[in-house]
């Protein structure tokens, strides 16, 4: 019998691994366009980044302490702890988007700058050509 491949869409990567688990499918950006957060101030993502820390290792603990007690109920706090763990990457990615941009605009300014000295060095070479030329055409 020919085994039937995942669902794309119900399909997550975590730290290289694939998860098919439904219960963290993340939305793609067409179904979450309007939930999907904007975010202008780097400031805010890492605010949110430690909250969920915190969530994380609260969640965390209570898994260990219901898996000492009943085990068989640690289904619902490991999903829990996962879906926070995915929460927590979302945020990290919306981060390095800032990191990249931030990365982009100093490279597009030292390349700016480098541009205006290159062109200042050129327009003094053509005031010193032309005070030639000028001592030239005099003799």
């Amino acid at each position: 019998a020919a085994t039937v491949p995942p669902n794309l869409d119900e399909v997550v990567s975590i730290f290289g691994e694939v998860v098919e688990d439904p219960l963290l499918r993340i939305p793609n950006e067409k179904e979450g366009s309007e939930d999907r957060e904007t975010c202008d101030d780097p400031s805010d993502v890492a605010r949110e980044m430690k909250t969920i820390n915190h969530q994380i290792m609260t969640s965390f603990v209570t898994l260990t302490n219901v898996l000492l007690q009943e085990p068989a109920v640690a289904r619902e706090e490991l999903v829990k702890v996962s879906r926070l763990l995915v929460r927590l990457l979302e945020q990290s990615n919306r981060y390095r988007e800032h990191q990249a941009r931030e990365n982009l605009i100093a490279v597009l300014e030292e390349t700016a700058e480098a541009k205006r000295t290159a062109l200042a060095e050129v327009e003094r070479d053509l005031e010193v050509t032309e005070a030639a030329l000028e001592e030239v055409v005099k003799l």
